[in-house]
């Protein structure tokens, strides 16, 4: 009798080990998940970033949504998110924030391949009538424009200026006929597919469907945006909201966005590194 009092008790132990153990190889395959929204500019750097950093850290998955640099801010803002992007700078309004610069980029003007402009360069002057007024420069009679709320759409109107100083990002409207689109793809493809079409992306998302044009006599390429002698640029930032703590998968990874082994991903997809 003995003898099965003590089997049964063995067996009782066992069990609850092995439940125990369950429970712990369980919660180490946990995965933990890292949402991003925000600028369409970023997402693609993100998207980069986020599977260099999967493939080292197997339980955590990382989501990169879009929806524009405002509504990236404002997630962030409402909780939405863990981190927001945005292909600008904080607006004086945009409050309650802990903000981090993590790349600087160049706005590419663009037409499409079979277009031509006298002496492949555009200027501010042009283009801020092209776009204030219509006029046309060359063959180029189209605008194409990002959608209000946009970092990349910010950061080109706040550049582009007539000959008195006025700016784009003052005028209430654009010429007739300006396409606005939601994001740098849209914008890319509808360039590509219209020889009297020119708009703007980020130049880190530029391919061999369309062809950049200089701006004001500078090429845009990566060094000149390093060297300060290609002004059409902007911050690459990310955003959290301030007295909330991130979740460890959350901060791990900003901090290998901005460790040596992300900075160098963000120099080969054609950014500026910090």
């Amino acid at each position: 009798m003995k003898t099965k009092t003590r089997f049964f008790s063995i067996v009782i132990v066992a069990l609850a080990l092995l439940v125990a153990l369950t429970f712990v190889f369980a919660g180490c395959g946990k995965t933990e998940k890292v949402t991003l929204t925000g600028s369409t500019s970023v997402a693609p750097l993100m998207r980069k970033l986020a599977a260099a950093y999967e493939k080292e850290n197997k339980n955590v998955r990382i989501s990169v949504g879009e929806g524009g640099s405002s509504q990236g801010v404002k997630d962030t803002q409402e909780g939405k998110n863990d981190i927001g992007m945005a292909s600008r700078d904080l607006k004086d309004t945009e409050t309650g924030l802990d903000k981090v610069q993590i790349a600087y980029d160049g706005v590419a003007v663009i037409i499409n391949n079979q277009a031509s402009i006298e002496g492949n360069n555009v200027t501010n002057e042009q283009l801020y009538a092209l776009y204030a007024h219509g006029t046309p420069i060359g063959s180029i009679t189209l605008p194409v424009s990002r959608e209000d709320g946009s970092g990349t759409r910010e950061a080109f109107d706040e550049k582009i200026a007539d000959a008195d100083g006025n700016k784009l990002i003052d005028l209430t409207e654009f010429a007739s006929g300006t396409q606005y689109y939601n994001s740098t793809n849209l914008v890319m493809t509808d360039v590509a597919g219209n020889v009297s079409k020119l708009g703007y992306i980020s130049m880190g998302s530029l391919n061999d469907t369309v062809k950049a044009v200089r701006y004001n006599g500078v090429e845009p390429t990566v060094a000149n945006v390093k060297n300060g002698t290609y002004k059409l640029q902007r911050p690459f930032m990310i955003v959290t909201k301030s007295g909330v703590e991130l979740s460890k998968a959350a901060q791990d990874f900003i901090d290998f966005i901005l460790s040596e082994a992300g900075q160098k991903i963000v120099a080969e997809e054609g950014y500026v590194a910090m």
